[in-house]
């Protein structure tokens, strides 16, 4: 119950006037709940009610319900991994590759379990029984499957997972392998909107690259030559609000281009008004898209991982 208190209360610091219509939506909620946790906030002086006109309401936030606000937000305890995607040089999903004498799905799970992330959703689409027999190893781990990851997009597939989420998360690539330093960064930072930018240029295949300025995203292209500076390229890890997550659903209701990646959405300012980009150069990362990539990982990026940490 406080749980889910304290969920009503982040959306409504987002927006004050929030409707309990609302709320229900996006809490998958019952609205005769949602009405019961509000009468409860009020009661306990959490919130203030304020009736602005015969159909509208707005709720102010007490000191009380402030506290109840921080105790949501004091750590990030959930992450999504986007892994739907089908990779024509291999008769498995590229989180299954072997990698540390492991696999890059299960590096990425024990990583992450290491930063106390203690719920994992995977969204899988290509061969995803992979991912549903694993499940099985892990109880924090559930997997929403994207049926129609052929003509779609990496945003649908988040789409599919909004009754599941309902909190601030890590958002990551399933075809990454990458240090644990990334995790910590993103995890540290006070900013609540985040994503990692590698400042060193690449020319890996699906690149995105990025024009910034004070840490703040500029411009998003797959080509060099549509920027008039480069600043790096994204690597595929963000710490997200779940507020923003939820605007992120909104505008994707609205179009009509089921491609639409959900990197894109960083540029807009109605969603992302506060993202922050962290750069760096020294930590290392790389994906898999292909045969070659896969083995210039095994003989390049695995060394260099190995001797940062021997413990994984």
């Amino acid at each position: 119950m406080i749980q889910i208190k304290e969920k009503i209360i982040s959306l409504i610091h987002e927006n004050s006037i929030i409707s309990q219509r609302k709320i229900s939506e996006y809490l998958n909620i019952s609205l005769g709940s949602v009405n019961k946790y509000i009468n409860s906030l009020l009661n306990e002086g959490c919130l203030i009610k304020e009736n602005i006109s015969y159909r509208e309401t707005k709720y102010i936030i007490t000191d009380s319900g402030n506290e109840l606000l921080k105790s949501n937000n004091n750590r990030i305890k959930t992450a999504v991994i986007l892994a739907a995607g089908e990779t024509l040089d291999f008769d498995k999903p590229v989180g299954f590759l072997e990698i540390l004498n492991s696999t890059l799905i299960k590096r990425t799970i024990k990583l992450l379990s290491k930063y106390n992330i203690d719920k994992i959703i995977i969204a899988a689409g290509y061969k995803a029984e992979y991912y549903k027999k694993l499940a099985k190893e892990y109880s924090n781990l559930k997997i929403i499957e994207n049926k129609k990851y052929k003509t779609t997009g990496n945003m649908y597939s988040l789409y599919l997972l909004r009754k599941h989420l309902q909190e601030d998360f890590i958002l990551l690539e399933g075809d990454l392998i990458f240090e644990e330093n990334i995790i910590s960064l993103l995890l540290n930072s006070k900013d609540k909107n985040v994503t990692m930018i590698d400042t060193s240029i690449s020319d890996k295949e699906d690149s995105l690259y990025v024009t910034t300025k004070k840490n703040e995203l500029l411009n998003i292209s797959k080509g060099k030559y549509s920027l008039e500076k480069i600043s790096g390229e994204l690597i595929g890890i963000s710490k997200l609000k779940y507020s923003s997550y939820l605007k992120m659903l909104d505008k994707f209701t609205q179009i009509e281009n089921k491609l639409f990646f959900y990197e894109y959405s960083f540029l807009d300012k109605n969603i992302f008004s506060d993202l922050k980009c962290i750069s760096s150069k020294e930590n290392i990362w790389g994906e898999i898209d292909n045969q070659k990539q896969y083995e210039y990982i095994k003989n390049n990026i695995v060394k260099s991982l190995y001797k940062k940490e021997k413990d994984l």
